[in-house]
Parts: structure tokens; C-alpha cells; sequence
């Protein structure tokens, strides 16, 4: 049976720690053709969204060698909001009986600028356990 783990996002200006107020953050999945959009939240005034769980692999898979894919449960965040530019954050990972906390920096879309198709990408490397 799988397990669940929590995850929630703050979402700050660069690396200021300003919290960022309704920010949307996308909880995505991808199932090779297109993204299937899992849940969606705003930021609250402390720039942070509320837990969410995700089913997980088991725990005792967190240290498997084999398959790292059964080590833990991946989706991906975008975090938009019409001030700053948008960020992706690639496979994001959720482990079973844990609360992943994804810290968020954004940066400002600058004046005369057209922020259309401008965004950051971040991909996070699976961990060697």
C-alpha cells in the first residue's frame, strides 16, 4: 500500500525572503505528452501555500538502489504570478512520511519588458541516497 508524504511551497523575492502574497503554485505531473495539473494553490501573506499529500512509494524504498524511481514520488511546480517572472521547478521529489518544503525565489519582471514566454527553469538532480 503506498504511503503518503506532504509537501508545501514559500514562495519569496529573489533571495530577500519578502514573502510573495497570492502567488499561483501548480502541482504538475507529466505523463510524457502533457503536463496533468495535480492540485493549485495561492500563497498566503507569508508567501507560503498549505500542505498537500501526494501518494508515495514506501519508505523503505527511500534507500533502494535498484530503482530509483520508487524512491519517491516526483511532480513538478510552477509558481506564477503577474509581477514576477514565471518558475518552473522540475521533479520535485515527495518522500513517504516526510513534509517537503520547496523554497521559491522569484525575481521581479523589470519595467518595458514583455515577460511573455520569460521564465526560469530549475531541475532538481535525484539524490544519491
Amino acid at each position: 500500500m503506498a504511503q503518503k508524504g506532504k509537501i508545501f511551497v514559500r514562495v519569496t523575492l529573489s533571495k530577500a525572503q519578502i514573502p510573495i502574497i497570492g502567488a499561483h503554485v501548480n502541482y504538475v505531473k507529466s505523463n510524457g505528452v502533457k503536463n496533468i495539473l495535480l492540485n493549485t494553490q495561492l500563497t498566503d501573506e507569508n508567501g507560503k501555500t498549505g500542505e498537500i499529500e501526494f501518494d508515495t512509494p514506501n519508505e523503505e524504498n527511500s534507500q533502494n538502489d535498484i530503482n530509483p524511481d520508487d524512491r519517491f514520488f516526483t511532480c513538478d511546480i510552477i509558481v506564477t504570478h503577474p509581477s514576477y517572472y514565471t518558475t518552473y521547478i522540475k521533479n520535485v521529489q515527495i518522500f513517504a512520511n516526510q513534509t517537503t518544503v520547496q523554497e521559491v525565489n522569484v525575481l521581479p519582471i523589470e519595467e518595458d519588458s514583455d515577460p511573455a514566454g520569460i521564465y526560469e527553469t530549475i531541475d532538481i538532480t535525484s539524490q544519491d541516497l
